[in-house]
C-alpha cells in the first residue's frame, strides 16, 4: 500500500512511520501539516514540500516519490515544485480512471488518479462541516458492499484491458474495530480472485513508464 503522509506526522509518529517502510509499504507526501497548498505562496508551498520530503526522511530514511494534496486540492504551483523535487507520481485529479502522463515545462509526472467514490471518509462521514454539509454517519457494510461491486465491475473489465481500483482509507474511519472488520473482509474477498495486484503507486507509476507510456 502506499500511505499519504505529512511531514509533521512523521515526527509525532516516528514508530508507525518507519514500520511503514520496513514492512514494504510506500510512504509518500501530504504536506508537513495538512495546510491546504493553495493558501499558501509559491515560496511557502516548496518550503513545505522541501519540509516534508526532509521530515519523514529524517525518520524513516525513504525519499519520497508521490505526493498527495489534503483534499486533493493542489495549487497553481504544486506540479512544478513536484517535477523541481524530483518526483515521479502525483495523486491529485479525478478526471480519468488510469495514469496518465501530466508534462510540467520540460518535465513529466505521472498522474494516478483518485476517486472519492471508494474513499472511506466521504461515505462514513459525509462531506462533514468543513466542507459545509452535515454528516450522515453510514454504516461500513454499506461501504463493503460499494467496495465490491465496484470491483467486481473493474474485474470483470480487465478481462479486455487494464483497470486500476483506487481505494482510499484513513485510520481514524477504518480504524476502529466495528469498521475494521469489513476492511479485513474485503481484503479477504480481494484475495480470491486470481491476477490481482496489490500495487503500491509507485509500482503503478513505474509500470506506466515502462509499458504503457508510448510517448
Amino acid at each position: 500500500a502506499t500511505f499519504n503522509t505529512c511531514g509533521l506526522t512523521a515526527e509525532l509518529y516516528p514508530e508507525s512511520c518507519v514500520a511503514i517502510v520496513q514492512r514494504g509499504h510506500e510512504i509518500a507526501g501530504h504536506t508537513y501539516d495538512h495546510r491546504p497548498p493553495w493558501r499558501l505562496t509559491e515560496a511557502e508551498e516548496r518550503e513545505d514540500v522541501k519540509k516534508t520530503i526532509a521530515s519523514i526522511q529524517q525518520v524513516t530514511g525513504a525519499r519520497i516519490v508521490g505526493w498527495r494534496c489534503p483534499r486533493v486540492q493542489p495549487s497553481p504551483h504544486t506540479l512544478r515544485i513536484m517535477a523541481d523535487e524530483g518526483f515521479v507520481w502525483d495523486s491529485n485529479f479525478l478526471n480519468y480512471d488510469l495514469p496518465y502522463m501530466l508534462d510540467v515545462d520540460s518535465k513529466s509526472l505521472v498522474e494516478i488518479p483518485y476517486t472519492f467514490s471508494t474513499d472511506d471518509l466521504p461515505f462514513i462521514f459525509g462531506s462533514g462541516p468543513t466542507y459545509g454539509f452535515p454528516a450522515p454517519r453510514n454504516i461500513p457494510s454499506d461501504l463493503f458492499e460499494l467496495w465490491k461491486d465496484e470491483f467486481d465491475v473493474l474485474y470483470a473489465e480487465a478481462a479486455v484491458s487494464p483497470k486500476m481500483f483506487i481505494w482510499q482509507n484513513h485510520p481514524l474511519v477504518m480504524g476502529r474495530a466495528h469498521r475494521a472488520r469489513y476492511f479485513d473482509r474485503f481484503l479477504g474477498y480481494l484475495r480470491e480472485f486470481p491476477e490481482v495486484w496489490f500495487a503500491r503507486c509507485i509500482d503503478v507509476a513505474r509500470l506506466w513508464l515502462e509499458h504503457y507510456n508510448t510517448r
